[in-house]
């Protein structure tokens, strides 16, 4: 029986060894798969940060260019609104300019006939004989 003690006592102490052994072996490939997901994490908390640093500027950016659009929305606007006015400012010259021609035109305008106010579409003179005579007339006198 010593000897079937000794001879099982020694097939647990291989056992126990060879567990041990296994059981080192695990903890190593823990420890190395740890490490590993460590430096994973570490990279991937940089790429976070530089992420968020990257959107902030972006953020910061995108806030210049829409005040800067909406800067020239507004100018856009006031220009147009101004090509407006001068269109309208000029139509309204225009419909002067053709009633003072209307009013130069009427038959009972007091501009009608007299030599510095030549109607459209007149000569300034007459080549007939009664200008040439009204002509005379007025150097005689």
């Amino acid at each position: 029986m010593g000897r079937l003690a000794a001879r099982v006592n020694e097939e647990a102490e291989e056992r126990a060894t060879a567990a041990q052994a296994r059981h080192a072996e695990q903890v190593s490939q823990h420890q190395q798969a740890t490490a590993a997901l460590k430096i994973e994490a570490q990279s991937t908390r940089q790429q976070l940060e530089h992420t968020q640093r990257t959107l902030a500027e972006e953020k910061t950016a995108r806030g210049t260019t829409s005040e800067a659009l909406n800067h020239k929305t507004l100018e856009c606007t006031q220009l147009a609104q101004q090509v407006l006015d001068l269109q309208e400012r000029l139509a309204a010259e225009e419909r002067h300019r053709q009633s003072l021609e209307a009013l130069m035109a009427r038959s009972n305008s007091p501009t009608l006939g007299h030599p510095k106010f030549p109607q459209a579409g007149q000569a300034d003179y007459d080549d007939s004989s009664v200008m040439a005579m009204r002509a005379a007339a007025s150097l005689r006198r």
